[in-house]
This record gives C-alpha cells, sequence and structure tokens, in this order.
C-alpha cells in the first residue's frame, strides 16, 4: 500500500508542476520559504517571503494587502551559519554572550522577532545546509530560529574536540567545550541549541507542489 501511494504523489506532483507551467494565474512561487498569517516584521498580519540570494543572503517580502499582491515591503536579511557561531564567557557576569559572526544572527532576529535583545540573550536566527530535492535542484537552505545555551556536565562532551579553559574572554563553539578545574574535579560546560519551533515549524517551502519538501 506504501508503494501505491508514493506513485500517486509522484503522478499529483508532476501533474501539478505542468500545470503550474502552463498556467500563467498560479502563484508566485519565487521565494525560497514563507510564513502564512504572521506578525513577524512588522506587525501586521501578512505573509512574509524569504528568498536566499547567497549562502547567509536573504531578500525579504511581506505582503499585508490581499487585495494587491504586488503591494508589499522588501528588505535584506543576513544570518550566519552553524559552523559560525560563537560564545564568549563574561566571567564579571558569569554568563556567555554571542560574539563574531554571531552578533550577525542577532541582529536577524531582532529584526524578524521586533526586538532589541543584546548579545547576552543568546537569540539569533542561523541557516543550515542546502541538500537536493528529489527533483536534482538544490534547495534554499533553512532557516533556524534559536536560543543559544550552555549546559553543564561532569563528563566529557563527545561531540565537542577542542578543550578550552572556562576563564574571562575565552571563546567556543559547538565542537569545544569550557572546562573547569578545581581541586579534583573538573566541570565541562558546552552549547546546545534550544529552537523556537513555532517559528521554524512555520517555515513552508515555497514550491508547493514539491511533495518531498522539507
Amino acid at each position: 500500500m506504501g508503494r501505491i501511494e508514493k506513485i500517486k504523489k509522484q503522478i499529483i506532483s508532476e501533474a501539478n508542476k505542468k500545470l503550474l507551467n502552463e498556467n500563467e494565474g498560479e502563484p508566485n512561487l519565487e521565494c525560497s520559504w514563507f510564513i502564512m498569517d504572521t506578525k513577524l516584521y512588522d506587525g501586521i498580519l501578512g505573509e512574509l517571503h524569504f528568498t536566499e540570494k547567497s549562502e547567509g543572503d536573504w531578500y525579504l517580502q511581506k505582503f499585508t494587502n490581499i487585495n494587491n499582491p504586488e503591494e508589499f515591503e522588501e528588505d535584506s536579511l543576513k544570518v550566519p551559519q552553524l559552523e559560525d557561531i560563537e560564545v564568549e564567557w563574561d566571567e564579571d557576569k558569569g554568563m556567555i554572550k554571542l560574539v563574531g559572526k554571531s552578533l550577525v544572527g542577532l541582529e536577524a532576529y531582532n529584526k524578524i522577532f521586533m526586538t532589541n535583545d543584546d548579545e547576552y540573550s543568546c537569540n539569533l536566527i542561523y541557516g543550515t545546509d542546502a541538500y537536493p530535492s528529489k527533483y536534482g535542484i538544490e534547495r534554499a537552505q533553512y532557516l533556524i530560529a534559536t536560543k543559544i545555551v550552555l549546559l553543564e556536565s561532569l563528563e566529557k562532551p563527545k561531540i565537542a574536540f577542542e578543550e578550552v579553559p572556562l576563564e574571562n574572554g575565552e571563546v567556543i563553539t559547538f565542537d569545544s567545550y569550557y572546562i573547569d578545574k578545581k581541586l579534583f574535579k573538573k566541570k565541562y560546560f558546552f552549547i546546545v541549541n534550544q529552537e523556537y519551533s513555532n517559528f521554524n515549524k512555520s517555515l513552508k517551502k515555497c514550491n508547493k507542489y514539491d511533495l518531498d519538501g522539507y
């Protein structure tokens, strides 16, 4: 039964693609991702489009007038990649803060969520790696809204490799961790994502007829 359903989906998908190419009246699917019925970016209910121009560079369109699809606000957005995310230990405050390219992701977060968070909030938007669709077309990157948090462990992290002392001004990434040595005890601190699922789950692929979408 699963194989039959898959064949049906393929037939429907191909038929929809033909209709899309033949009819000029079909919706514009030029964007990479969109969010429907959202007040993000400007506080007005509408549809927000994200179009990837190059890795880390995005073009934004916010449509708020349902009677005129050619009327929209436009803007740009820059995001870091996952491997670009860095945090620095602030000894005085006893907490981490975003540094380097991570601050680009914080700026993107503030623009989309209309907030004024600072580097200590550790909120940001970043891009994930792209991968091919079943039609051989490389998909646009996926945007992730997240909060970076520091976790403590008595065991050495298995997924991080570089050891960094827990001292003021020291920087770690997802591939490294802090180590705090006191007497005969060691504590390890590493960063993880605390994703904002409402934003991430609301992103829809603009190619609405690709049934094998994200």
